[in-house]
């Protein structure tokens, strides 16, 4: 094997998760760089000596929620009162509703 890879996310309660995929190693972190330490001892300790990989790559992995609407994308970016005259004015017929 010249090559592993782990996915890694960010835990539920803070820090990071790394699951290879393919081998069963699985290490769980605070910051990224235990993490990167974590990984390479987990490796290491899995394979025996002369078999394991080369090269470690890590493949971090983020949930991000978007707005659907065009108008909350950029319309929550602005002051208050500007928004809500905005929004509610019948001219504005551009706007993704």
């Amino acid at each position: 094997m010249t090559e592993i890879v782990f996915v890694v996310e960010l835990a539920p309660a803070g820090g990071y998760t790394a699951r290879a995929l393919g081998v069963s190693i699985f290490t769980a972190v605070d910051t990224e760089a235990q993490l990167r330490a974590a990984v390479q001892d987990a490796v290491h300790c899995h394979f025996d000596e002369g078999k394991s990989p080369k090269v470690i790559c890590l493949h971090f992995v983020r949930d991000e929620l978007l707005a659907a609407s065009r108008t909350a994308s950029w319309a929550t970016r602005l002051p208050g009162n500007l928004k809500q005259d905005i929004l509610k004015d019948p001219k504005n017929e551009n706007l993704a509703r």
